[in-house]
């Protein structure tokens, strides 16, 4: 009797070892999370076992936790590249399926054991949640057990072993696709007026396709009011408008539409001002659209 005979010690050691055991690194090389069911694999290896409403608990959370990470980006991605990669996944399984097939009739292994192997070479947990409900047989976990380990290996010399081979900065090349674009000069305010009959009578959308200037038109002064501007907004000779941007491209919306003028109207009478620091996953790549702001977000 020793102390890992306790289910709730030996999961947190199993945690514990196994999560200092994926953060080692060799030459800049890690299992990562993998570590942990490496080493709960070892020590299934040396009988220990946690009872079997933890290890479908363990799943479920794994599955569920997969779902709510990549559901609510799901649609979206369809919407770009996430096609592509549904594509590619669905071969992926395809080319498995036939492989795990083939093996299975030339080594004449049973169909859970030869289940467990595909899922094990994919590194699909959830795959072999599927395949015990499925199967109702223990051993395909002992072919997941037998193929996993290097499936870890094979993802872990493909993504960070092979770039060393070749050479390649994957660093480097990842900041150069997400540089920002560099401006001479720092962002700025610019009040024009609306003196041209290019620009009477048209919305603020049709004005920036029309002038293809990046400038954004955050006011628009009328008489004596003042109000946000919004891709609907018509514009009419005489209007002021408060721009921001690049001086190149607010000289360029102002050659478009009229000239520069100063205005003492106080345009954060009817306003509030608010400073958000936006840090929800769910906004990353998705464009700002005029008509999200609130009446009173300027």
């Amino acid at each position: 009797m020793t102390f890992l005979d306790d289910p709730l010690i030996l999961i947190f050691v199993i945690l514990f070892v196994g999560s200092f055991i994926g953060q080692l690194e060799i030459k800049g090389i890690n299992l990562g999370a993998s570590g942990v069911l490496l080493f709960a694999m070892v020590l299934g290896h040396f009988g220990y076992q946690i009872p079997a409403i933890v290890q479908n608990l363990g799943l479920s959370l794994f599955i569920v936790a997969v779902g709510l990470q990549a559901g609510p980006r799901f649609f979206r991605m369809l919407k770009s590249s996430g096609l592509v990669f549904a594509i590619l996944g669905f071969l992926i399984i395809v080319i498995a399926s036939i492989t795990t097939v083939i093996v299975s009739k030339v080594f004449n292994l049973s169909a859970p054991l030869s289940i467990g192997l595909m899922t094990g070479a994919l590194t699909s947990t959830p795959g072999l949640a599927a395949g015990l409900e499925a199967t109702k047989d223990p051993i395909v976990s002992v072919g997941y057990g037998i193929a996993y380990p290097f499936g870890v290996i094979a993802v872990v010399l493909f993504v960070q072993l092979f770039p060393r081979v070749l050479k390649v900065d994957l660093q480097k090349d990842l900041q150069k696709t997400v540089s920002p674009i560099k401006h001479k000069s720092s962002l700025k305010k610019m009040t024009v007026l609306i003196d041209k009959d290019e620009a009477h009578k048209k919305t603020l959308k049709e004005l920036q396709r029309n002038i293809k200037s990046s400038a954004i038109i955050s006011r628009v002064i009328r008489g004596d009011r003042n109000f946000l501007g919004r891709n609907d907004t018509v514009l009419l000779k005489g209007d002021e408008v408060i721009v921001v941007g690049y001086p190149e491209e607010l000289n360029k919306f102002r050659d478009a539409v009229g000239r520069e003028v100063t205005t003492d109207v106080n345009i954060r009478a009817n306003i509030r001002m608010h400073r958000v620091v936006v840090d929800a996953e769910e906004l990353i790549g998705k464009v700002f659209a005029r008509s999200t702001l609130g009446k009173d977000t300027a």
